[in-house]
């Protein structure tokens, strides 16, 4: 019996090592963050997150996985820059199962936040999302994607703090950059890449290309948050400045074997310590920004055509 026992147990931790996934608990909940009754809701708690979702049990475990191996993908990116160890809390995620509890729940508890895609409260660090359907095929269901670029501000914010600090001046396009860039998180198995799929906000790269050539790199590199969310008489002024900031990243880091990927984490990192200089950019990158800004130009080209090849091969 106690042999039988022995050959169980060593199976039982083989197939946890072969997994590598730390067990997770589960535990239900009765109310949303606004106090409002929630049903069908529970929250999973792993080592490093707490989620508190309305989804199905299979889809919330896998949010959940999806969110570690975030963790681990940002840490791996940072090695030499950010330390793990300083990460001494588990962050909280509220991800909701349909808009309009979102919705509800958020004009509640965060008045006058304005109801994006979701959004991470500086406040209290806490990130709100929802389920959003996608019927393209072969696609990223683009709340994931969501869920990596908020979560990404979050590890930033709880790592680096800094953000609300950073809104007022230059570089800003960095901040959202870093969070757009893991977007292209991919996770396969035991396995996750960055940089090596196309994000899902590429997919109107093509029919934005116009707009994103006439953004002058110099001044883009200069943007405070109000300077680069702001419509200023064009109200795809900001929609255009998130891609632009999302290629220039993708760019850095993904093109070149990766080439530029460390200097631009640095970079990242001057800008939440509140260091960064106007002369930041080019002192940490290397790169003479004229030049970058026409290799940038092709690159759109390039990546509208890739998107374009992808969309044909889906049909």
């Amino acid at each position: 019996m106690a042999q039988r026992l022995a050959i169980f147990c060593l199976f039982a931790c083989a197939l946890l090592a072969a997994d590598g996934e730390a067990p997770l608990t589960k535990t239900a909940l009765g109310t949303d963050e606004a106090g409002d009754r929630w049903p069908k809701a529970y929250q999973w708690e792993s080592a490093r997150y707490v989620l508190r979702t309305d989804v199905p049990e299979r889809e919330g475990e896998e949010l959940i996985r999806s969110l570690d191996r975030l963790q681990s993908a940002f840490f791996e990116e940072f090695a030499e820059i950010i330390p793990e160890e300083r990460l001494e809390e588990k962050l909280v995620v509220y991800f909701y199962g349909d808009h309009k509890r979102f919705e509800s729940s958020i004009k509640k508890v965060h008045p006058g936040m304005e109801l994006s895609d979701g959004f991470v409260n500086t406040g209290d660090n806490i990130a709100h999302l929802f389920r959003i359907e996608t019927k393209l095929k072969g696609a990223v269901v683009p709340d994931r994607e969501s869920m990596f670029h908020e979560c990404t501000h979050q590890l930033m914010n709880t790592l680096l703090g800094g953000e609300r600090d950073s809104a007022g001046r230059p570089h800003f396009w960095a901040v959202e950059g870093i969070a757009c860039l893991f977007e292209s998180l991919d996770i396969d198995n035991d396995t996750h890449t960055i940089g090596k799929r196309l994000p899902g906000r590429f997919r109107v790269v093509e029919q934005a290309a116009a707009r994103l050539k006439k953004i002058r790199l110099a001044d883009f590199l200069q943007m405070t948050q109000k300077e680069m969310l702001s419509a200023s008489g064009d109200p795809k002024a900001p929609e255009t400045n998130y891609i632009y900031a999302s290629l220039l990243s993708y760019y850095l880091c993904a093109v070149g074997d990766g080439k530029y990927k460390r200097s631009f984490l640095t970079y990242v990192r001057e800008i939440y310590r509140g260091k960064a200089k106007s002369s930041t950019f080019d002192e940490t990158i290397g790169l003479e920004v004229e030049g970058l800004e026409t290799d940038l130009r092709q690159f759109i080209d390039r990546i509208g055509k890739e998107i374009d090849r992808n969309e044909r091969q889906r049909e």
